[in-house]
This record gives C-alpha cells, structure tokens and sequence, in this order.
C-alpha cells in the first residue's frame, strides 16, 4: 500500500485548520513630515566612554528645505548661532544622513560643555501631536566632555545616540 507524499498531508492539515495561513505583514511607509521648529537636541554617548551625566541636551532650531532636487535639514543653536551645526540630507525621504557637529563646545544640559564631530543617520518618527521628530539616531565620532571644571578624553565610537525631540 502506498502512503500519501508529504505535500498531501499539510493540504489535509491545513484544510483542517479552518484557518487561513498567515500572511506577510507589510511594513510601515517612512514618516516624510520634515522637521521644522525648535527642538531638544539630545547626545547620548556611547556607555563604554563612562561620561557622567550623559544624555545631554540643548535647544536648537532646525529648518527643512528643498533646493535642487534635494530636502535637507539644518539645525543651529537658537538665533542662528552656527557654533553647533547639523546638516543632514532626507535621502531617501523619511530617512536622515549627514553631520553633527560643533566648532568650540557648546554648553548643554547640566552645565555640561560638549564637542561634536560625528556622522549621523536616523529614520524620521511622529511625535505626540503629529509633529516630525528622530527618537532614534546613531552617530559614528567623536564626543568630549567637560563638566564642572573636569575635562574627559574624547570618546571615539561608532554607535552614540541623538535624538531631535519636537518642544
């Protein structure tokens, strides 16, 4: 007697289920709302360089335009004040990629006086209120610190955070 092949069998199982097999979930479009007005940016060190008081924030504006064929979006510190500076470009749209850095520290959450030269990414999320926002960017550089009067190296690595959380 002949037994029934293995493909029979898993119709036989299926058909019995009552169910209809699973199917693909399709994923989430990118968010493509840009960024525009004031925002915290935060600096999250990578853990290994043991910066106390970490994560650190300050206030930036940011601007998105387009200018040719290319969204791209700029922060500085408030009233244009370019000693911080974040460049990065929407490409592809819902997705951010460029620089943050700072020319001299700047002066950030807790008194804490920070330098910036890294390249960052991140993908572009809603905040409450359906404003845009990054929750959660990666940056490859350098970060140093100097808080209350004691100077820290500067920590190089290639997965430190940053978020721009709308205000």
């Amino acid at each position: 007697m002949k037994t029934p092949g293995a493909p029979f069998v898993f119709a036989l199982a299926l058909a019995g289920c009552g169910e209809e097999p699973p199917t693909l979930s399709t994923p989430l479009p990118p968010v493509t709302t840009l960024l525009s007005g004031t925002y915290d940016l935060v600096v999250k060190p990578d853990a290994a360089c043991g910066f106390p008081g970490a994560p650190y924030t300050v206030r930036v504006e940011v601007v998105s335009s387009t200018t040719g064929g290319h969204t791209e979006l700029r922060a500085t510190l408030p009233g244009g004040d370019p000693t911080l500076g974040l460049e990065m470009l929407y490409d592809p749209p819902g997705f951010l990629g460029g620089s943050i850095g700072t020319r001299n520290p700047v002066v950030f959450s807790g008194g804490a006086e920070v330098y910036l030269r890294n390249a960052g990414s991140a993908a572009v999320s809603l905040a409450t209120g359906g404003r845009a926002e990054v929750a959660e960017g990666t940056m490859a550089g350098d970060i140093g610190v100097s808080l209350g009067g004691q100077d820290y190296a500067v920590c190089s690595a290639e997965n430190h955070g940053w978020e721009l959380r709308a205000r």
